[in-house]
């Protein structure tokens, strides 16, 4: 994944099976279109194991009315959430 971000990304893991991406001065669409070349290529690669297929679901936002970081990982985490109950596999924009 972090082959496809610019050098003042910055990821890493949030949790057990959740990573966090913050893309600096990135508008929401923009965010949006990382996370489903990602999402995009991580579907595609190729697997050792026969039918082991891995997808990703994510929640995009950018800071809006929030006070800190942790109610914009807040509202992120629901849109994760979100993405899950609508089938997995999908980037939800918020």
């Amino acid at each position: 994944m972090k082959k496809n971000l610019r050098k003042e990304d910055i990821i890493g893991r949030y949790g057990g099976d959740e990573f966090l991406i913050v893309l600096p001065n990135t508008e929401r669409q923009a965010g949006y279109t990382v996370a489903e070349h990602i999402r995009n290529m991580i579907c595609q690669l190729k697997w050792r194991h026969d039918g082991l297929k891995v997808t990703i679901s994510g929640g995009i936002t950018a800071m809006q009315e929030e006070k800190n970081a942790k109610e914009l990982i807040s509202r992120t985490d629901n849109l994760l959430y979100q993405a899950k109950r609508n089938g997995r596999n999908n980037i939800v924009m918020g």
